[in-house]
């Protein structure tokens, strides 16, 4: 994961697990009954050989890059790096990037980066490393690498790249038979490229998958169907709404860090619904048990059956020193997620604007403008004017 490195790596797999683990949540304090639980499941080693192994992991991360150092914080250890020396938080970087280049109406650039992004994966990540927390986030980033993909192919149809897409497609199809998304994605591909008989038979042929599995086919992928056999289906342009707005939620559920471990049965409820009937599901509990956690759990192992998009909106309900959300404003954010315009709503600012560094809980991030009249939602609330 560290860049350009051929440092050999630690030798033993303990202290592998404790690399990975400060790599994947890098900038970020781990505590040490967190390090100990990720590397040694449900063993615990004795304190020596903790602080052994990671002073070899600091020896190492000394000799391998130099830019990258392990410090104590708090109680825990922080691997403190610049993040686009990680191959995981590049690829993240890189994504959001191509959310916000689809958004300005430039999907050429938004595929180019996405196929940098895609190409930063060599083989499976964390390969060679067991425990509960290595399989709960390679599952994890399996998924972020699938859902890359997928918004790639998409804006690359969007561009009219069917023919060159069909191969691609169909290996992708042979590999995840059960993912509806890549099946409706080959689907298109073959009707565009006038390949009408091979697209109609790929369904029946997932039908039978799926049914064999306990599924029927989710409403898309019938629609879609329906659509080719009518010989009706529309284009969908690069620049679509719909398009942009699948492309701009691609980050909007945050990515945890850390391993999810129980909750199965709530879990079960939560990703079990039918998607033809709308549900709503609410989680209670007290503060710190892990509800959000939960839900984004959940949320992230639904993605393939919602390809629109996830929305997320953190109300900061027990956050010190943050505003909590009221609700009128967080159902405004969700309808602006959606790219839903509201009536009299500062979408845009009419003001003069100027570039202006900001900071926003306590750190600096970036602003497109500043508006100094009529300001929108996004300069109210840096102001400290909205919440």
């Amino acid at each position: 994961m560290l860049d350009g490195d051929d440092a050999a790596l630690p030798a033993r797999a303990k202290e592998r697990c404790l690399l990975a683990a400060l790599l994947v949540s890098a900038n970020r304090t781990l505590s040490t009954e967190e390090l100990i639980r990720w590397a040694w499941d449900d063993q615990e080693p004795q304190e020596a050989t903790f602080r052994s192994y990671l002073t070899h992991v600091r020896v190492f991360l000394a000799h391998a890059d130099g830019k990258a150092r392990m410090t104590r914080e708090g109680g825990g250890y922080q691997l403190r790096v610049d993040p686009d020396c990680i191959d995981l938080h590049r690829f993240r970087r890189l994504q959001d990037r191509a959310a916000e280049a689809v958004t300005a109406g430039r999907a050429e650039e938004a595929v180019a980066l996405l196929c940098e992004a895609e190409a930063l994966w060599r083989g499976r990540a964390l390969a060679g490393l067991d425990g509960h927390w290595v399989s709960a986030i390679q599952a994890s980033l399996d998924n972020e690498r699938l859902a890359c993909i997928k918004r790639r192919v998409g804006l690359e149809l969007g561009l009219g790249r069917y023919a060159e897409l069909a191969g691609e497609l169909h290996r992708l199809s042979a590999e995840y038979p059960l993912d509806e998304a890549f099946i409706a994605q080959e689907m298109t591909a073959l009707y565009w490229s006038g390949r009408q008989a091979d697209a109609l038979a790929l369904y029946p042929q997932a039908r039978s998958r799926l049914l064999a599995e306990g599924i029927e086919p989710g409403p898309e992928l019938a629609e879609l169907h329906q659509h080719i056999l009518r010989q009706d289906l529309q284009r969908a342009g690069a620049g679509s709404r719909r398009q942009r707005v699948f492309l701009r939620q691609s980050a909007v559920v945050p990515t945890p860090t850390g391993a999810f471990v129980g909750r199965t049965e709530e879990l079960r409820t939560l990703t079990s619904a039918s998607p033809e009937v709308p549900q709503l599901f609410v989680i209670t509990g007290m503060p710190g048990v892990g509800k959000t956690r939960l839900a984004i759990e959940a949320a992230l192992r639904l993605t393939n059956r919602y390809p629109d998009g996830q929305l997320f909106v953190e109300f900061h309900a027990y956050q010190p020193g943050v505003a909590s959300l009221g609700t009128d404003e967080a159902m405004r954010r969700l309808l602006e997620m959606a790219g839903v315009g509201l009536p009299g709503s500062p979408r845009r600012c009419s003001g003069r604007r100027r570039r202006r560094p900001t900071v926003a809980q306590g750190r600096f991030v970036r602003h497109p403008h500043y508006c100094e009249a009529a300001p929108c939602w996004s300069c109210r609330r840096i102001r400290g004017e909205a919440h």
